[in-house]
């Protein structure tokens, strides 16, 4: 047989698929194993969440001084005496701290430690002590189902998954902080259980824990596109049955929406 030499067959060493197609599979299969290293790692973080009591919070995490807001020691008073009564008989109501705060945009959040801040716009904005309980107790679901703390392993573990990602880590975190924003909006809502549980064994009622929602349901409406992007449910899901009518329900008392004037 003769021999007839020729130059080598360069396409053994080419891929019969396409590159594209390998980039895409690679990409869905890197996005499946980090969401289920977070899931993995948040059920982990959720169990050793679960395992530090309230007291160890407070002792150790708290992020404000109980020297720190002297000035505002009469709504500071107010705002105890609301979650006491929310809390009557608990044993957590001693853990859980109020903090008032000057602010023109209405807000009220927990920190880590049990402390809740509840700013004078959120004061200003609601008007029966029924609706700022509804609020408070809110705050104390958070507290109450550790959010606060497993929040933060969260964060942690979003972090410590992004550091082994070198290429592609802006669209990996998009990822993870979309899968984070439902875990979010359901911690979200089961504050909201705890804050109408609080207020019916307390009050008897829901009326007026609606306020701060409808308040805030217009500018909602407004910016309707931004629900995908909210850490929060829509306003319309967290409205509650028998919460809108607010005749004849204490007032918060006024002198309370001066506090921010007399102390510039």
């Amino acid at each position: 047989m003769e021999y007839k030499p020729s130059l080598p067959d360069d396409s053994v060493n080419l891929s019969k698929e396409s590159p594209l197609k390998d980039f895409i599979s690679m990409f869905i299969q890197i996005g499946l194993i980090l969401i289920v290293l977070y899931y993995g790692l948040g059920i982990l973080s959720d169990f050793i969440s679960k395992r530090i009591t309230l007291e160890q919070e407070s002792k150790y995490l708290s992020t404000i001084r109980k020297d720190q807001n002297q000035k505002f020691n009469e709504v500071n008073t107010y705002l105890d005496k609301l979650k006491n009564q929310l809390l009557e008989g608990r044993e957590e109501a001693k853990h859980i701290s109020i903090y008032f705060y000057c602010d023109e945009e209405s807000n009220a959040f927990a920190l880590p430690g049990g402390v809740i801040a509840i700013n004078s716009k959120m004061i200003d904005v609601l008007k029966s002590e029924n609706a700022l309980s509804y609020i408070i107790g809110h705050e104390v679901g958070h507290i109450l189902n550790r959010d606060i703390v497993r929040g933060i392993g969260r964060n942690l573990i979003v972090g410590f998954i992004l550091s082994f990602v070198s290429s592609g880590q802006k669209v990996f975190n998009q990822i993870l902080n979309t899968v984070n924003l439902n875990f979010s909006r359901e911690v979200e809502l089961k504050a909201d259980k705890i804050a109408a549980k609080l207020s019916l064994n307390f009050y008897g009622h829901l009326r007026g824990s609606n306020e701060f929602f409808q308040y805030h349901l217009k500018e909602e409406k407004n910016l309707s596109w931004l629900k995908f992007f909210s850490t929060h449910p829509s306003l319309k899901e967290r409205l509650r049955d028998g919460g809108d009518f607010t005749k004849d329900l204490p007032l918060i008392p006024n002198k309370f929406n001066l506090l921010c004037d007399e102390n510039k």
